[in-house]
């Protein structure tokens, strides 16, 4: 879980700051994130009656800036419009797999 969470926070501190503030006229010095979220480890271990799955996702996103709250929030809004990582959360992602197995003395 800390790389997929990992993953959401980075998107969010990476876009706000880097790409969106720029582009949208924005003064952010700084964006911290945390996120988190609740899973069984009894569905990763394959125990009777748990699921692997993730639930209850949380993101706490702090803005440092000057500008007005009005336009941070909507900087947020933007994000959750644009940003991939977030979109992946939010909607569900048909996802493809293959698999190649090789012996050890063909590596």
């Amino acid at each position: 879980m800390p790389h997929l969470l990992g993953s959401l926070a980075g998107c969010a501190a990476g876009l706000i700051k880097n790409t969106l503030a720029p582009l949208t006229g924005t003064s952010v010095a700084s964006v911290d994130v945390d996120a988190q979220c609740e899973f069984d480890v009894k569905g990763i271990l394959g125990m009777k009656g748990a699921t692997g799955d993730i639930r209850n996702v949380s993101l706490t996103v702090t803005v440092h800036s000057d500008d007005s709250q009005d336009k941070i929030e909507r900087l947020l809004e933007t994000w959750k419009q644009r940003a991939p990582v977030f979109l992946c959360f939010e909607k569900p992602v048909q996802i493809s797999t293959n698999l190649i197995v090789k012996k050890s003395e063909d590596s």
